[in-house]
């Protein structure tokens, strides 16, 4: 693969892809790893086809450390390759190895690393996925790139879903009041895709502060993550937050507020529930006015 000519490094490639795991040699793989790197770009992606191919042993640490370079490549289709071959590489890699990899990646001044690693982790065994990648992504919350975040929250969210370990949701928790308004937004996603496997004692009241929130979305979007865990969410304190967020000033966190407070009014309902949705008959909107009094109904049919 040393070669000057552009076809034989690429056939090169292609051959030992077709060798399948038979090729995965340390001197094929630092190859292929130098490979990733070659100027042109049929050789480079050959390069990443065929470690995707023998990726389930070719778990070393510079083929990792290459891959890395490779999710920043320039060329959409190596980064792509990239991915794939660093999905397969994560099936047999060092954990260490991996978590270094992806804590570097998500690090990167390169916003397309930190899009196609955030991607690439949403692939991998959830159980590959350590504290200090969970603390990584909680960071990468507030990313400039609105790609890399939506990423990153889903990502939480999916390992959430499989695994809500406390140190995941606490620090969700603590990401409900970071300075940063997209890390506030990030985290409500993440809970509401988590749903009852939340409903802690301090998720609850992280939300409730939450709907008080400055910033339009982060209230809204708190609403929507209440109305997700209903089932345990009916604190008073969770509560009387809710029917403040039915006075909000914004239509879609009144919206939002109606939802939840119906959802709510399914499992339990308080005189200040009550009273909040008497005063939402009155709203302005129709959704908001029909909402109210579906959830009243609920509650009169109890």
């Amino acid at each position: 693969m040393g070669n000057t000519d552009v076809v034989v490094r690429s056939h090169a490639c292609k051959a030992l892809a077709k060798i399948g795991e038979k090729a995965a040699t340390t001197e094929v793989i630092d190859a292929l790893a130098n490979a990733l790197m070659d100027t042109n770009v049929d050789v480079s992606s050959h390069a990443c086809e065929t470690l995707t191919k023998i990726g389930e042993t070719a778990a070393n640490t510079q083929a990792i450390n290459a891959l890395i370079d490779a999710l920043g490549d320039t060329n959409i289709e190596v980064r792509s390759h990239a991915c794939e071959a660093f999905t397969k590489v994560s099936e047999k890699a060092a954990i260490i190895e991996l978590v270094n990899g992806f804590l570097k990646a998500l690090g990167d001044a390169d916003a397309s690393v930190r899009l196609q690693t955030s991607q690439t982790l949403r692939k991998i065994d959830i159980k590959l996925v350590t504290i200090d990648a969970i603390n990584a992504l909680l960071k990468v919350l507030g990313d400039t790139n609105s790609y890399v975040r939506q990423n990153v929250r889903e990502t939480l969210g999916d390992i959430g879903k499989k695994a809500a370990t406390i140190e995941l949701i606490n620090g969700l928790v603590n990401a409900l009041s970071d300075n940063n308004a997209h890390v506030r937004i990030g985290a409500c996603w993440s809970l509401c895709k988590m749903g009852e496997k939340a409903a802690t004692v301090e998720v609850i009241n992280g939300l409730a502060n939450a709907l008080a929130d400055s910033n339009i979305i982060v209230r809204e979007r708190a609403c929507m993550c209440i109305a997700s865990i209903s089932e345990k969410a009916a604190t008073t304190k969770l509560i009387n937050a809710l029917v403040n967020a039915l006075r909000d000033m914004v239509l879609d966190v009144r919206t939002a507020a109606i939802w939840a407070m119906r959802k709510l009014s399914e499992r339990a309902a308080t005189t200040e529930m009550i009273n909040g949705l008497l005063n939402a008959i009155r709203d302005n909107d129709a959704d908001v006015r029909s909402q109210a009094c579906i959830a009243l109904g609920q509650i009169a049919e109890k």
